[in-house]
């Protein structure tokens, strides 16, 4: 005696209502996720007492961060394409076999 297979129940066809149900409350959960705060800023309170300002650690710094600045401005401009032979070479590589 044969067994006849189970049935598939046919899938539910998504009315255009309950689409538009599903992508507000999508919509309302991501809202309430992007609200909250992330983990990682929880403890950047800024209540830590000594909080370090931005810029440079010391006069020093500052100045030997401006001296490196004007010395590398100063270097003498790369004329030409750097990139030139290697392309070359790679359309000789690409062509190899070819006739």
């Amino acid at each position: 005696m044969a067994t006849a297979a189970p049935r598939k129940r046919a899938p539910r066809k998504v009315t255009p209502e309950l689409a538009l149900a599903k992508a507000k409350a999508l919509l309302e959960q991501k809202q309430e996720h992007d609200r909250r705060q992330a983990p990682w800023q929880q403890f950047d309170q800024g209540d830590q007492g000594s909080e370090q300002a931005a810029g440079f650690v010391s006069a020093d710094a500052a100045t030997k961060a401006h001296e490196l600045h004007a010395a590398e401005s100063r270097m003498k401009a790369i004329q030409g394409s750097s990139g030139v032979q290697g392309r070359h070479n790679q359309g000789k590589r690409d062509h190899r076999g070819e006739e």
